[in-house]
């Protein structure tokens, strides 16, 4: 211990000497000797852990990350492929075929992409990318064994998302719009912190009502007009008025479509209330307005404006 705390001094100092106006970096070292501890107590917690308060982490991660490298946001990345490696490893039992093949077409590509990449660097974090999604994916088979772990894990999951809303109102309260495009013209009334850009706190909030779902389906509501009861609800508006706020149309279809799935398969009283939200969604002006955008400014020419869509097409 004496050891590992000359050390942590010593690299605090250079750290300090070479950073002096970004002191986030100063967490780094002792970030990492309590994920190892952690690590080497219980690799199954702490991978829960990570991934349940990875979002509202963010703007710390943010500051403390290097153009073109990355930072803590980074490192963590690696933690969890090296959780989830761990987890392989010292299995009990044999994992089903389903949690790790689909993913070696992806990673085959994306290994070849870097050998022919002209920037190695950006191509190798790309490769990293889905050795993570892989990896969380992966790890699920090990962290929800029972009802009891999915039930858990969907309760922590939940309430960090409420974590994420409340800072998303708060700071777009007291600062405004936090997503400039890159003409410098802030985009007036887009919801993204803490995740950086709106499309990305859109389709977080599509995965937390898929979570919200999963958890009226798993455990059913108490009966109606308990406190339980008109909390879930509300908690399932302050969901959808995140996901309203980012005004991310693709995340907003995909939204449409999970319900429409939920409806149709576990229960139909959903579809009515699909009908009366599309239809209350319309007499919104700003809601109205972002769709109707994409009736208009199709047309390609010179220095033309075009709209999302169509600019993608």
């Amino acid at each position: 211990m004496a050891a590992v705390a000359g050390c942590i001094g010593y690299g605090t100092v250079m750290i300090a000497d070479v950073f002096p106006d970004r002191p986030v970096f100063f967490l780094g070292l002792p970030l990492i000797i309590v994920v190892l501890v952690a690590m080497a107590m219980d690799p199954r917690r702490l991978l829960i852990a990570l991934v349940t308060f990875r979002a509202i982490l963010d703007p710390l991660f943010q500051q403390a990350s290097l153009p073109g490298i990355g930072g803590l946001g980074g490192v963590l990345n690696l933690v969890i492929v090296a959780l989830a490696l761990i987890l392989f490893v010292g299995k009990r039992e044999k994992m089903p075929r389903d949690s790790w093949v689909p993913w070696l077409p992806f990673m085959v590509i994306i290994a070849f992409a870097v050998v022919r990449a002209p920037d190695r660097v950006y191509a190798i974090r790309g490769l990293l990318s889905i050795c993570t999604y892989a990896a969380v994916y992966h790890s699920a088979f090990y962290c929800v064994r029972t009802a009891a772990d999915f039930d858990r894990l969907l309760r922590w999951l939940l309430v960090s998302a409420g974590v994420v809303a409340i800072y998303s109102f708060a700071s777009f309260i007291l600062f405004g719009p936090s997503y400039v495009v890159e003409a410098g013209e802030a985009t007036s009334g887009r919801l993204s912190s803490p995740l950086g850009h709106p499309n990305i706190l859109g389709f977080y909030m599509v995965v937390m009502l898929a979570a919200w779902l999963a958890k009226v389906r798993a455990r059913p509501l108490a009966p109606l007009l308990t406190f339980r009861s008109i909390a879930w609800v509300v908690y399932l508006f302050l969901i959808l008025a995140v996901l309203i706020g980012t005004q991310t149309r693709s995340a907003w279809f995909g939204a449409l479509l999970l319900i429409l799935a939920y409806g149709v398969l576990v229960n139909r009283t959903y579809l009515v209330l699909i009908v009366v939200s599309v239809l209350l969604a319309l007499l919104v002006p700003d809601i109205r307005d972002r769709v109707l955008d994409l009736t208009s400014n199709n047309e390609v020419y010179t220095y033309s404006k075009l709209n999302s869509y169509a600019w993608r097409r």
